[in-house]
C-alpha cells in the first residue's frame, strides 16, 4: 500500500538521508505487515508474495505511464 510513496523520493540523490529513511521505513513496514499476517494465520506466504508482486507490477506500469512519458 505504501510502495507508491517511493515515487515521491525518486528525484532525490541515492545518498540523501531523507530518501534512505523513507525507503527503509516503507520497506520495513511492508515486511512487518506481511510477516505479521503470516504469523497470525490470516494469510499464507504465497498470498503475501503474490499480492506484493501484483502491487509492484502495478506501480511500475503506472510509473511508466504517468512519469516516463513526460521526460
Amino acid at each position: 500500500m505504501f510502495l507508491p510513496l517511493l515515487i515521491v523520493v525518486k528525484d532525490r540523490k541515492v545518498s540523501d538521508p531523507i530518501r534512505i529513511i523513507i525507503t527503509i521505513l516503507i520497506i520495513s513496514w511492508g515486511l512487518f505487515i506481511g510477516i505479521f499476517r503470516i504469523v497470525v494465520g490470516e494469510h499464507f506466504a504465497s498470498d503475501v508474495l503474490f499480492s506484493t508482486g501484483v502491487a509492484f507490477v502495478a506501480i511500475i506500469l503506472l510509473y511508466n505511464k504517468f512519469y516516463k512519458s513526460k521526460i
